[in-house]
């Protein structure tokens, strides 16, 4: 028996483990691309179904990524600059998104939009959508464009972690 908050988690993943796919598919850190690999640990959820609900993940965080950052990166150096509640979160937020700016700009000034792409494919820590879309605000790529970039490479992270997957289990 698992004591404390843990027991919950785990009966609520077993009890909505589709659900629990997609909202790892959305949270920062975890994104599409390891959403897959808690899908597949939950019992009698096959690879193909935690594959299709992490694509989907993907679909929808890339369209509010790339329609809301602007909107969320106005308001967070607004809290910056009125000393708000938000304060702190907004430290945070300016120094993840300064962060994510000063290891894609190399690639994004040598290689362009393919370099936010390949930025945002790199299945590591510190890169990913989230971060390649605060990224993307100070390199100026917005709209349809960064849209595309998140999709792209997301979609590139999510195939090569199943990928391993697959190939590890074979």
């Amino acid at each position: 028996m698992v004591d404390g908050l843990a027991g919950p988690i785990l009966d609520s993943l077993k009890a909505h483990p589709y659900l629990a796919i997609l909202a790892a598919s959305l949270a920062p850190g975890i994104e599409p691309r390891y959403a897959v690999l808690l899908g597949v640990s939950i019992e009698g959820v096959s690879l193909t179904a935690s594959l299709a609900i992490s694509l989907a993940g993907l679909v929808i965080l890339s369209s509010i990524m790339s329609l809301g950052v602007s909107a969320i990166d106005s308001y967070m150096e607004k809290a910056l600059n009125t000393g708000s509640r938000l304060y702190r979160v907004a430290r945070l937020y300016r120094r993840v998104k300064l962060s994510g700016y000063k290891r894609a700009k190399a690639s994004v000034e040598k290689w362009g939009l393919l370099g936010l792409i390949l930025f945002i494919a790199i299945p590591l820590p510190f890169t990913g959508i989230y971060t390649g879309a605060l990224a993307s605000i100070p390199l100026g790529i917005r709209g349809y464009r960064l849209f595309a970039a998140l999709l792209v490479g997301g979609f590139i992270s999510l195939a090569s972690t199943t990928l391993a997957l697959a190939l590890a289990r074979f």
